[in-house]
């Protein structure tokens, strides 16, 4: 009769253990999405501090078409008001079709072709 005892209570303890294992496995996991996310939370924020640096070249903290060497389609799709300024929050909001650093360096290339 203890051995039953005994037996049962061990069951539940391996229960506790089980569920407890499974708990710590998704707050990891969790924890890893949320390190991924603000990763890229700062690397865009990176990616838009060398966006303005290179191309808003008056300092007024907003990027203007004559400003902006890359090509116009892309001013459009970033000037999401249309009020033809790039602002911060308007990068902050768009949904790149690639990386944020790639996109700059694009615009980096299409300048530097520009320029010679």
């Amino acid at each position: 009769m203890y051995v039953i005892q005994d037996i049962k209570k061990f069951g539940i303890m391996m229960q506790d253990i089980k569920e407890l294992i499974i708990l710590t496995a998704i707050m990891l996991i969790l924890l890893l999405v949320a390190m991924g996310f603000a990763h890229s939370l700062e690397m865009r924020a990176e990616a838009s501090e060398q966006f303005f640096q290179q191309f808003d070249t008056d300092n007024d903290v907003r990027v203007s078409l004559e400003e902006f060497s890359g090509p116009d389609d892309h001013f459009l799709d970033l000037d999401q008001d249309a009020d033809g300024y790039i602002e911060k929050s308007e990068l902050s909001e768009t949904k790149f079709q690639r990386p944020p650093c790639d996109l700059f360096k694009h615009f980096e290339k299409d300048r530097e072709n520009n320029q010679q």
